[in-house]
């Protein structure tokens, strides 16, 4: 049987799923209704506790309105100039979007005997600066034994369309980074600048299953297919992706315990560029999904 807690204390907010000892999940409100912890089969699949703190890591953050980063910030769109924060001033950028760390709001929780399902939300009322647009945000987990879905839905609620891209940031633990593996159908790699915005697309012989060894990754992918698979010594994992166009930016921080799987709908500086951008209209709604498997 599973069991859904809600823990409200000392400026903590965040959401715990159980089952017995072998299934743990927090999902904290105050930090853009991020999953922070994630066990399964009694084995750590994500973890925040192994990565920079929060503010610099952004673990498991939805990346919402753009993933990854935003030239200057600056951005056009219908002949309209906007400028958002420079959140990575050493780069002058925008990063990671504006939803990371927005408090979310419970909509509802229940628990079954085979699986827990959480719904949050975040209300948008159109005031961030360079990005004035009204939306409502709903995260969905559904957590089972061995796998979890993550649905993304987002509601434009404004009178006005606007750019967006939704992505995800989970950093994925492994014992043994070196001797783990990712197997990825992918023909196209994304060249950056000395300020890590994309410049071009690379053809590329990618190996059906890749070791990561000592690969320095912080690199974004174009997908042929709506999956990839990462091995560890412990356990390996599933990932799919309901998107039809889908990016992937890979990086692993210096202490190199754990490897950020990112799926995006677009990648970085689409704003700008328009690399699988998207607009949504008034009323219009887009969803997306991503399922994690374990075995």
């Amino acid at each position: 049987m599973f069991e859904v807690k809600h823990i409200k204390r000392k400026g903590s907010n965040y959401i715990e799923v159980m089952q017995s000892d072998m299934v743990y999940a927090k999902i904290d409100l105050n930090l853009g209704g991020s999953l922070q912890e994630l066990v399964m089969d009694n084995k750590t699949i994500i973890s925040s506790k192994e990565t920079l703190p929060y503010e610099e890591s952004y673990a498991s953050a939805i990346l919402f309105p753009f993933a990854n980063r935003i030239e200057n910030g600056a951005y056009l769109f219908n002949n309209k100039s906007y400028q958002l924060p420079i959140n990575k001033p050493e780069e002058n950028n925008a990063i990671h979007g504006l939803v990371y760390n927005k408090k979310f709001d419970v909509v509802h929780y229940a628990a079954f005997k085979n699986d827990a399902i959480v719904h949050i939300r975040y209300i948008e009322k159109g005031e961030p600066l360079g990005f004035p647009f009204k939306y409502l945000m709903t995260l969905s987990y559904i957590i089972k034994s061995k796998s979890i879905e993550l649905i993304v839905e987002v509601k434009n609620t404004d009178d006005f369309s606007f750019p967006f891209t939704v992505g995800w940031h989970p950093y994925f633990v492994s014992s043994n980074l070196k001797n783990s593996f990712l197997t990825i159908d992918c023909n196209k790699k994304i060249l950056v600048n000395d300020q890590k915005i994309p410049t071009h697309e690379e053809l590329m012989e990618f190996p059906k299953e890749i070791q990561i060894d000592d690969m320095q990754l912080d690199d974004c992918f174009m997908l042929n297919k709506k999956e990839l698979t990462f091995k560890t010594p412990e356990y390996t994992m599933d990932f799919s992706f309901s998107t039809d166009d889908n990016f992937l930016q890979l990086y692993i921080p210096p202490n190199r315990k754990t490897i950020a799987i990112e799926p995006q709908t677009g990648s970085a500086n689409n704003f700008n560029d328009n690399r699988g951008l998207k607009t949504l209209h008034p009323q219009e709604l887009f969803g997306v999904k991503w399922t994690i498997n374990i075995r």
